[in-house]
C-alpha cells in the first residue's frame, strides 16, 4: 500500500488535482474528507487513523509546541512547505512540486513515522529538531 500524502487547507484542491494528472495517485486533500477547515485537533485525528503524511504551509501548526509535540507523539510524519511559495500562482506551486516530488516522495516515506520536515525556497528538505 502506497502512503498517502495528505495537503492541508494551506494548498490548493488543485494543486493536488494538478499532480494527480500528472500521475501522482497517492495524493489526497483535506477538503476531501471535510468541508471547511476541521481544525487542527480533528487533522491530527484523521492523519493518525489514516497515516498520512501531512503537507502543509500553516507555520502555525510548527510553531506551536502542543502541536508539533502532537506530530511526534502521534507519530505524524509532516512537511511543512515555507510561506514564500504560498505567495506564487497555483502554476508555479505545481512547477515546484513537480520538480521536487521526485526526491520528497522517496525520501519522506522512508524516515520513521513522526519525522518533521521543512522545505525552504534555498533548501528542499530539512528536518526539523534531529
Amino acid at each position: 500500500m502506497n502512503v498517502l500524502f495528505c495537503f492541508d487547507h494551506n494548498l490548493s484542491p488543485r494543486l493536488v488535482q494538478v499532480l494527480r494528472i500528472l500521475k501522482h495517485q497517492n495524493l489526497t486533500h483535506i477538503r476531501e474528507h471535510h468541508r471547511i477547515d476541521p481544525g487542527d485537533p480533528a487533522i491530527i485525528e484523521l492523519a493518525t487513523r489514516h497515516g498520512w503524511i501531512l503537507v502543509t504551509a500553516d507555520a502555525r501548526m510548527q510553531s506551536q509546541p502542543s502541536t508539533a509535540a502532537a506530530f511526534r507523539d502521534r507519530q505524524i510524519t509532516t512537511l511543512f512547505i515555507g510561506s514564500s511559495l504560498l505567495r506564487k500562482s497555483l502554476v508555479e506551486q505545481s512547477v515546484w512540486f513537480i520538480r521536487h516530488w521526485g526526491e520528497i516522495a522517496a525520501e519522506i516515506p522512508r524516515a520513521p513515522r513522526g519525522t518533521i520536515f521543512e522545505s525552504r525556497a534555498n533548501q528542499l528538505l530539512r528536518r526539523v529538531g534531529q
